[in-house]
């Protein structure tokens, strides 16, 4: 018998009730963790008595969360990359100007 903590589950049903309005990407502001916690929470919800269907539930929930990791590692290592090209070219530019100038 699975039993559901009502005042630790509460917290995170708030939370899902307050993103129902903004629809999917209301969920966009939630880091990858309050995600996989959000998930968790509905799974305890919705599978209240169903110790199979909560163990599924939660797995697709952690594959959900390694997805959303993996999605941000990337775009993280996206903008490092941008940054890094930013700075070369930067440094790039300043030692043609140098060497401009000392040339001259």
């Amino acid at each position: 018998m699975i039993v559901v903590n009502v005042k630790a589950a509460l917290p995170a049903l708030v939370v899902c009730m307050s993103l129902v309005p903004f629809g999917a990407h209301g969920a966009d502001i939630l880091s990858c963790e309050q995600k996989q916690n959000l998930c968790e929470t509905q799974c305890q919800i919705t599978n209240i008595n169903d110790e199979s269907g909560l163990k599924t539930c939660k797995a697709q929930c952690l594959g959900e969360r390694v997805s959303c990791s993996i999605s941000s590692g990337a775009q993280t290592a996206k903008e490092a990359a941008a940054d890094a090209r930013e700075v070369g070219e930067d440094f790039g530019d300043k030692a043609k100007a140098f060497w401009e100038g000392v040339t001259k």
